[in-house]
């Protein structure tokens, strides 16, 4: 049995047997003694015993977990015996050991991050080169390949790694030679003042050069970005002015003024509008008045930026309170719904169909829209058409029954109740055809409280279904065994089953 100690070694923690610790301490012991600079030779022991801890760390090989003597032995055997370290004398092939070259980051030649530096090292050619290499691919994959190796190379912080990374054996005296040539390069780097001089001219010319490249880029930035913002604005203010005041004829957006005002109150109306002018208008102003400035060396007048910010501000808020009180129209919904039973079909095979509604042909077509821009034949804005929303369930009646629903908002249930409008017929039942409307026509003198209507067909099992093309465009849900969507369903024949619609053979 035999006394273990822990020790630090470059970092790390160990087990060693003590008798191995003696010779350990005695080996590092040495080498510092012969090492007249004492600055230096913290930096040394530092590297060695990093070393020592690698080839340690490799020896044990995640099998054992104390260090004997044999292991301190064979270390030493590859660092070299201090005598020979401090006499500077050669090692022959049975006392040293050559890893290879490994690829790191120099940190001593970087321009970057040292990986220009490291590859050349590393290939063993000039690091110019390679940062040609990597310009000359600047606007290919350059960036992104110096991006990868700068994350994929590791940076050669200590002597032993410098070494590796130039393919010098790792041993005590290479790393010694190694530390004491960076640490006479650094010394007579800083006693050279004229270096340091013409290092601090080059680097104070680049930001110089760097600094005015920056600024030019920046002030072209904001030029282009105010002027985009200043047309922008222009167009914007322009578009509002031809909405609101002309009807819209030059922009081609004619009756959205009508539209919005079914949508607003007409009390509130040109309080809104102003806003908008305010909300808009005033950035445009100001970036406009910033350029001039910029141009002219004009000094910034803080009354007039003052009255323009809080005129802005203000703005803004008026548009919210004037919003949030346009958004209480819509608060609540109101229906109204009608139950009618079908006793007077005879059989049980029933046709649902509908008619193409009186507007604007490509507005029907466009499909899954349920509020559609309404024009008459002039081309002129009438309202908004709302569409019917048709939906088929199996039923639980001997006979089929329709639900009917019409739907409105409002500041409160009365209103809403009162915004829907209760004299259109939303279904026409003859013999065994179902005739169900397409939707209605919001006229642009009404408000708009997103009216809508819904027929609801309830049809018992076995019933025979056929739907008409036209029923396309109002279908919104029928559930069906072939799993088509509900635009698909028109114009096929339909047999009702407890899981939905089958196809007819």
């Amino acid at each position: 049995m035999k006394k273990t100690v822990t020790v630090n070694l470059g970092g790390y923690v160990f087990h060693i047997d003590e008798d191995a610790c003696i010779r350990l301490e005695t080996y590092l012991a040495k080498i510092e003694s012969g090492i007249a600079n004492k600055e230096e030779a913290k930096e040394v022991m530092h590297d060695i015993e990093l070393r020592l801890s690698e080839l340690l760390k490799e020896r044990l090989g995640g099998l054992r977990e104390v260090i004997n003597m044999d292991d301190v032995n064979h270390v030493v055997k590859i660092m070299g015996e201090p005598e020979d370290i401090n006499d500077n004398a050669k090692e022959d092939a049975s006392s040293s050991r050559s890893f290879g070259k490994r690829m790191y980051r120099d940190p001593d030649n970087r321009i970057l991050g040292g990986v220009g530096a490291g590859l050349g090292a590393y290939f063993g050619i000039d690091p110019v080169v390679i940062r040609i290499l990597l310009v000359l691919t600047f606007f290919a994959f350059g960036p992104l390949l110096y991006i990868i190796l700068w994350i994929a190379m590791p940076e050669a912080k200590n002597a032993a790694q410098k070494l590796e990374m130039r393919g010098e054996t790792v041993n005590a005296e290479n790393i010694k030679k190694n530390i004491k040539d960076e640490y006479e390069k650094v010394k007579t780097s800083i006693n050279n003042k004229k270096t340091r001089r013409d290092i601090e001219e080059i680097f104070r010319e680049i930001f110089n050069v760097l600094g005015r490249v920056i600024m030019v880029f920046v002030k072209a930035t904001i030029w282009v970005i105010g002027i985009a913002l200043i047309i922008g604005g222009v167009v914007l203010l322009f578009s509002f002015t031809d909405i609101f005041m002309l009807d819209g004829w030059q922009t081609g957006l004619d009756g959205l003024s009508d539209f919005l005002h079914m949508v607003i109150s007409p009390v509130v109306f040109n309080l809104i509008i102003i806003s908008l002018f305010i909300i808009v208008g005033i950035p445009v102003v100001a970036i406009l008045l910033g350029l001039i400035r910029m141009v002219t060396g004009m000094k910034k007048n803080k009354y007039v930026s003052s009255g323009m910010g809080i005129t802005w501000f203000c703005g803004v808020i008026m548009i919210i309170i004037l919003s949030a009180t346009q958004a209480r129209n819509y608060k609540i919904q109101g229906s109204e719904t009608d139950i009618i039973k079908l006793d007077s079909i005879k059989t049980k095979h029933v046709v649902i169909k509908t008619t193409i509604p009186d507007i604007n042909e490509n507005e029907w077509s466009s499909g899954e829209g349920r509020y559609l821009w309404s024009i008459n034949k002039n081309e002129e804005f009438e309202g908004i058409y709302s569409m019917t929303e048709l939906y088929i369930y199996p039923g639980e009646d001997s006979v089929p029954v329709v639900r009917t629903e019409r739907l409105a908002r409002g500041k409160n249930r009365a209103l809403a109740n009162k915004n829907i409008d209760t004299t259109i017929t939303l279904i026409n039942v003859k013999d065994s055809v179902l005739d169900v409307m397409p939707g209605f026509i919001i006229k642009k003198d009404s408000p708009f409280r997103f009216q809508k209507t819904k027929v609801k067909i309830y049809l018992p099992i076995g019933y025979r279904l056929d739907l008409t093309p036209e029923t396309e465009q109002i279908l919104i849900r029928a559930d069906n065994t072939s799993y088509l969507e509900y635009y698909e369903m028109a114009g096929k024949s339909w047999v009702m089953t407890e899981k939905g619609l089958k196809l007819a053979e």
